[in-house]
């Protein structure tokens, strides 16, 4: 039997949702081309795979998806990150010109280098 990983707490990962989604969505307004931005957890997943970070028995995307929510929720709630500096992070990534996969893997990167900083 394997423990459940805090990021899978529903405090943080309906949290990690709406954060992420808003940041995305306010992204979008910076960049000129504003739009609603629902993150897909098939996007959210592929980003959480290639960084190799931590993997359930079962490679579920949804729970991976659902991790790194999580895991923004975390480090809003409990780390005092900021929305603005996560939308921040996440803006920085798109003006790089990376395509949607590599935004929130970037995404992911930076702010996992902040949360292991901050704990």
């Amino acid at each position: 039997m394997s423990a459940k990983p805090i990021f899978l707490d529903k405090k943080y990962t309906v949290v990690g949702d709406a954060v992420l989604n808003a940041a995305a969505t306010l992204s979008t307004v910076a960049v000129g081309r504003p739009k609603s931005i629902r993150v897909k957890n098939r996007v959210l997943s592929q980003a959480f795979k290639r960084l190799d970070i931590a993997k359930p028995p079962r490679h579920d995307s949804h729970v991976l998806a659902e991790m790194y929510e999580g895991l923004v929720g975390f480090a809003y709630l409990d780390l005092g990150i900021s929305f603005e500096s996560l939308t921040n992070n996440l803006l920085k990534q798109i003006k790089n010109g990376c395509k949607e996969e590599e935004v929130y893997t970037e995404f992911l990167k930076a702010l996992f280098e902040e949360v292991k900083r901050k704990v």
